[in-house]
Protein backbone atom coordinates (compact mmCIF):
# COMPACT_ATOMS: atom_id res chain seq x y z
CA UNK A 1 0.00 0.00 0.00
CA UNK A 2 1.15 3.37 -0.88
CA UNK A 3 0.64 6.38 1.28
CA UNK A 4 -0.39 9.69 -0.15
CA UNK A 5 0.51 12.78 1.74
CA UNK A 6 -1.25 15.97 0.88
CA UNK A 7 0.21 19.28 1.90
CA UNK A 8 -1.69 22.55 1.95
CA UNK A 9 0.34 25.64 1.71
CA UNK A 10 -1.15 29.02 2.42
CA UNK A 11 0.67 32.13 1.50
CA UNK A 12 -0.34 35.40 3.01
CA UNK A 13 1.07 38.48 1.35
CA UNK A 14 1.08 41.55 3.51
CA UNK A 15 1.84 44.94 2.08
CA UNK A 16 3.43 47.47 4.32
CA UNK A 17 2.93 50.44 2.03
CA UNK A 18 1.48 53.58 3.54
CA UNK A 19 -1.82 55.05 2.28
CA UNK A 20 -0.91 58.18 0.32
CA UNK A 21 -1.69 61.56 1.81
CA UNK A 22 -4.28 63.67 -0.07
CA UNK A 23 -2.90 66.49 -2.20
CA UNK A 24 -3.53 69.84 -0.52
CA UNK A 25 -3.67 73.29 -2.11
CA UNK A 26 -3.51 76.78 -0.60
CA UNK A 27 -6.15 79.41 -1.26
CA UNK A 28 -5.07 83.00 -0.55
CA UNK A 29 -7.79 85.66 -0.63
CA UNK A 30 -7.34 89.43 -0.24
CA UNK A 31 -9.52 92.54 -0.52
CA UNK A 32 -8.37 95.55 -2.52
CA UNK A 33 -8.55 98.00 -0.81
CA UNK A 34 -8.63 96.15 2.51
CA UNK A 35 -11.43 98.42 3.82
CA UNK A 36 -13.55 97.74 0.70
CA UNK A 37 -15.34 94.69 2.03
CA UNK A 38 -15.14 91.14 3.32
CA UNK A 39 -14.70 87.90 1.41
CA UNK A 40 -15.80 84.51 2.68
CA UNK A 41 -14.09 82.15 3.08
CA UNK A 42 -10.95 84.11 3.78
CA UNK A 43 -8.59 81.42 2.46
CA UNK A 44 -6.96 78.26 3.80
CA UNK A 45 -5.74 74.77 2.87
CA UNK A 46 -8.07 72.56 0.83
CA UNK A 47 -7.89 69.02 -0.49
CA UNK A 48 -7.54 68.51 -4.25
CA UNK A 49 -10.96 68.63 -5.93
CA UNK A 50 -12.71 70.61 -3.18
CA UNK A 51 -15.35 72.94 -4.65
CA UNK A 52 -15.74 76.26 -2.85
CA UNK A 53 -18.23 79.11 -3.19
CA UNK A 54 -16.63 82.47 -2.49
CA UNK A 55 -18.83 85.47 -1.65
CA UNK A 56 -18.13 89.18 -1.20
CA UNK A 57 -19.85 91.67 1.08
CA UNK A 58 -18.98 95.33 0.32
CA UNK A 59 -18.57 97.72 3.25
CA UNK A 60 -20.48 101.02 3.51
CA UNK A 61 -19.68 103.41 0.61
CA UNK A 62 -18.08 100.60 -1.43
CA UNK A 63 -19.29 98.30 -4.17
CA UNK A 64 -17.76 95.14 -5.56
CA UNK A 65 -15.99 95.71 -8.89
CA UNK A 66 -14.29 92.48 -10.04
CA UNK A 67 -12.15 89.45 -9.24
CA UNK A 68 -8.48 89.26 -10.21
CA UNK A 69 -5.55 86.92 -9.66
CA UNK A 70 -6.28 83.24 -10.33
CA UNK A 71 -9.85 84.04 -11.45
CA UNK A 72 -11.74 86.78 -13.25
CA UNK A 73 -15.30 88.05 -13.41
CA UNK A 74 -17.57 90.49 -11.63
CA UNK A 75 -20.17 88.26 -9.96
CA UNK A 76 -20.41 88.63 -6.18
CA UNK A 77 -20.53 84.84 -5.79
CA UNK A 78 -17.84 82.67 -7.35
CA UNK A 79 -17.45 78.87 -7.50
CA UNK A 80 -13.93 77.42 -7.77
CA UNK A 81 -12.40 73.93 -7.73
CA UNK A 82 -9.18 73.56 -5.78
CA UNK A 83 -6.90 71.87 -8.33
CA UNK A 84 -3.85 74.07 -7.70
CA UNK A 85 -2.68 76.81 -5.34
CA UNK A 86 -4.83 79.90 -5.97
CA UNK A 87 -4.47 83.58 -5.13
CA UNK A 88 -7.68 85.57 -5.52
CA UNK A 89 -8.22 89.32 -5.10
CA UNK A 90 -11.66 90.88 -4.59
CA UNK A 91 -11.49 94.43 -5.95
CA UNK A 92 -13.82 97.08 -4.52
CA UNK A 93 -14.44 100.69 -5.58
CA UNK A 94 -15.95 103.64 -3.75
CA UNK A 95 -19.63 104.07 -4.62
CA UNK A 96 -20.97 107.06 -6.55
CA UNK A 97 -24.70 106.33 -6.34
CA UNK A 98 -25.86 109.46 -8.18
CA UNK A 99 -23.08 109.29 -10.81
CA UNK A 100 -21.94 112.88 -10.32
CA UNK A 101 -18.23 112.04 -10.06
CA UNK A 102 -18.05 112.57 -6.27
CA UNK A 103 -17.97 109.32 -4.26
CA UNK A 104 -20.70 108.74 -1.68
CA UNK A 105 -18.27 109.05 1.25
CA UNK A 106 -17.58 112.69 0.22
CA UNK A 107 -20.92 113.62 -1.40
CA UNK A 108 -22.82 116.31 0.56
CA UNK A 109 -25.66 116.16 -2.01
CA UNK A 110 -26.25 112.46 -2.69
CA UNK A 111 -29.18 112.88 -5.10
CA UNK A 112 -27.77 115.15 -7.80
CA UNK A 113 -30.00 115.10 -10.90
CA UNK A 114 -28.33 113.47 -13.90
CA UNK A 115 -26.19 115.68 -16.12
CA UNK A 116 -25.69 118.59 -13.70
CA UNK A 117 -22.26 120.03 -12.95
CA UNK A 118 -21.23 119.75 -9.31
CA UNK A 119 -18.72 121.32 -6.96
CA UNK A 120 -16.09 119.37 -4.99
CA UNK A 121 -18.74 118.45 -2.41
CA UNK A 122 -21.00 116.89 -5.08
CA UNK A 123 -23.61 119.65 -5.08
CA UNK A 124 -25.07 121.26 -8.19
CA UNK A 125 -26.26 124.87 -8.19
CA UNK A 126 -29.81 123.62 -7.63
CA UNK A 127 -28.69 121.74 -4.49
CA UNK A 128 -26.48 124.30 -2.75
CA UNK A 129 -27.75 125.80 0.49
CA UNK A 130 -25.27 128.54 1.35
CA UNK A 131 -26.93 129.62 4.59
CA UNK A 132 -27.91 126.11 5.74
CA UNK A 133 -31.60 126.91 6.20
CA UNK A 134 -32.81 123.85 4.29
CA UNK A 135 -33.85 125.78 1.15
CA UNK A 136 -31.59 125.40 -1.89
CA UNK A 137 -29.95 128.55 -3.25
CA UNK A 138 -31.86 128.41 -6.53
CA UNK A 139 -35.11 128.98 -4.57
CA UNK A 140 -33.82 130.81 -1.48
CA UNK A 141 -34.78 134.50 -1.47
CA UNK A 142 -32.50 135.24 1.51
CA UNK A 143 -29.17 133.41 1.40
CA UNK A 144 -28.03 135.13 4.60
CA UNK A 145 -30.56 133.65 7.01
CA UNK A 146 -29.17 133.40 10.52
CA UNK A 147 -28.49 129.84 11.65
CA UNK A 148 -31.27 128.20 13.65
CA UNK A 149 -34.16 130.48 12.70
CA UNK A 150 -37.27 129.04 11.04
CA UNK A 151 -37.84 129.97 7.39
CA UNK A 152 -40.70 129.72 4.92
CA UNK A 153 -40.59 127.71 1.66
CA UNK A 154 -38.65 130.57 0.04
CA UNK A 155 -35.89 130.58 2.69
CA UNK A 156 -37.09 133.84 4.27
CA UNK A 157 -37.05 134.09 8.08
CA UNK A 158 -40.50 133.78 9.61
CA UNK A 159 -41.93 136.81 11.40
CA UNK A 160 -39.97 137.20 14.66
CA UNK A 161 -42.62 139.38 16.39
CA UNK A 162 -46.27 138.92 17.27
CA UNK A 163 -49.04 140.67 19.16
CA UNK A 164 -49.82 139.45 22.70
CA UNK A 165 -53.32 138.21 23.56
CA UNK A 166 -54.17 141.67 24.92
CA UNK A 167 -53.70 143.10 21.41
CA UNK A 168 -51.35 145.84 22.68
CA UNK A 169 -48.08 144.21 23.77
CA UNK A 170 -45.60 143.26 21.07
CA UNK A 171 -43.57 140.13 21.80
CA UNK A 172 -40.64 138.35 20.14
CA UNK A 173 -40.35 134.67 19.27
CA UNK A 174 -37.83 132.76 21.45
CA UNK A 175 -35.40 132.65 18.52
CA UNK A 176 -35.70 136.41 17.82
CA UNK A 177 -32.80 138.74 18.65
CA UNK A 178 -32.42 142.49 19.02
CA UNK A 179 -32.49 144.08 15.59
CA UNK A 180 -34.91 141.60 14.00
CA UNK A 181 -37.82 143.31 12.29
CA UNK A 182 -41.23 141.96 11.47
CA UNK A 183 -44.80 142.95 10.73
CA UNK A 184 -47.80 142.90 13.03
CA UNK A 185 -51.38 143.03 11.74
CA UNK A 186 -50.23 144.24 8.32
Amino acid sequence: MKKIIIFFVSILIVSCSKESEPTMYTLTITSNPTEGGTISPSGGEYEDGTVLTIRVTPNTNYEFDRWSGSVSGSETSLSITMDSNKSIVGNFVLSDTDGDGVTDDMDACPNTPSGQNVDSRGCSDSQKDTDGDGVSDDIDQDNNTRSGVPVDENGVMLNPVYSDENGVTIKSQEWGIVGDTGEIDD
